[in-house]
């Protein structure tokens, strides 16, 4: 036993001999503090509950939109340039914006999306996880980069070899447009505003990512 285990022990055995038991004015925990223990405790819980429930939820997918089948996980795996995006917050000053997706054992998605801030010359990095919220073969998902919070990716358009996507979010006011390369094949463009236009994104909130070749900045190394 070591010494603090011995001390420890020495000092409540005195303690119990000098006072076997605490007066009545001299309660060791009172009621408002047992109150306010269990008021922390209940809170406690719910906060737990609360992230279990953004864990496992699924994302809404809105009214008229439909999720792409059949939709292979390991073929969308791979780079994936962000062309267009609906801006939210602070992401719209970001340029050269991509992600990159393996596929996991377990069936989910690995992904690292980076984007160049030139504000402050520096390269923003963040990793997260896919996971399919329908069948394997159906192109919902939900991606996380913030811990159980968890925003839905719903492929909406796809290239048959998996060159160029197009994907919308849990609301119509959050859409992606994506290719392989820093740029889309002629006429594939139009295609897909017309189609975003048609499921009720309103087009003109897009905003056209700066990609390679665009701005003197370089590319990611």
């Amino acid at each position: 036993m070591s010494f603090f285990h011995r001390a420890c022990k020495t000092d409540i055995t005195a303690a119990a001999t000098q006072h076997p038991c605490p007066r009545s004015d001299q309660r060791v925990l009172r009621s408002p503090q047992i109150g306010h223990l269990a008021w922390c405790c209940a809170l406690g819980v719910t906060a737990l509950a609360g992230l279990a429930f953004y864990a496992i939820r699924k994302p809404r997918i809105p009214q008229g939109v439909q999720p792409l089948s059949p939709f292979d996980l390991s073929r969308f795996c791979g780079r994936w340039y962000e062309l267009a995006r609906v801006a939210h917050g602070t992401d719209h000053a970001l340029q050269r914006t991509q992600t990159e997706y393996s596929l996991l054992r377990n069936g989910d998605l690995h992904l690292t999306t980076r984007g160049y801030d030139p504000r402050h010359n520096e390269w923003r990095i963040a990793h997260g996880t896919a996971k399919p919220t329908m069948a394997r073969d159906v192109g919902a998902l939900k991606v996380s980069l913030l811990g159980p919070f968890y925003r839905g990716f719903n492929v909406v358009a796809l290239d048959d070899d998996y060159q160029w996507a197009m994907a919308v979010g849990a609301q119509l006011n959050e859409c992606w447009i994506l290719s392989r390369t820093p740029t889309l094949p002629q006429g594939v463009q139009e295609r897909l505003l017309q189609q975003a236009a048609l499921l009720g994104v309103n087009t003109q909130t897009l905003c056209w990512t700066m990609q390679d070749g665009a701005n003197p900045t370089g590319s990611y190394k």
